[in-house]
């Protein structure tokens, strides 16, 4: 039987390399973008003030009539609304007050108790 001989290890031609040993690939650089400048951007701009009045008149606006608007009735959900907002006001008022006395109210005897006793002795 013959001897067996050490043969050196390497690595496989498709073997994947990793990527700690790899090197970064470099990165490419682009080149900056070119804009091209119309021709009609280089006149040189006005020295002098242009007034409206100058050029030609504005043109009229119509302006609503002023009956069209006196007419016409309230948003109803809106009126609604509004009126739902101040009654939620008025009762969170009312329960808030009702709340202050409830709370009050056995400071209030005690002091009338202590009143009363402090004017008999």
């Amino acid at each position: 039987m013959k001897p067996r001989t050490e043969r050196p290890r390497t690595k496989p031609a498709h073997a994947p390399v990793s990527k700690a040993v790899s090197k970064p690939a470099a990165k490419t650089r682009r080149a900056k973008p070119v804009f091209e400048i119309p021709q009609k951007s280089h006149q040189p701009a006005a020295t002098e003030w242009v007034y409206r009045t100058e050029l030609e008149s504005a043109p009229e606006v119509k302006k609503p009539l002023a009956k069209a608007h006196a007419q016409e009735s309230p948003n109803i959900l809106l009126v609604a609304g509004v009126g739902m907002f101040v009654v939620s006001i008025a009762a969170a008022g009312l329960v808030s007050l009702a709340a202050i006395g409830m709370v009050s109210a056995p400071v209030m005897l005690f002091r009338g108790i202590m009143r009363r006793t402090s004017r008999d002795a």
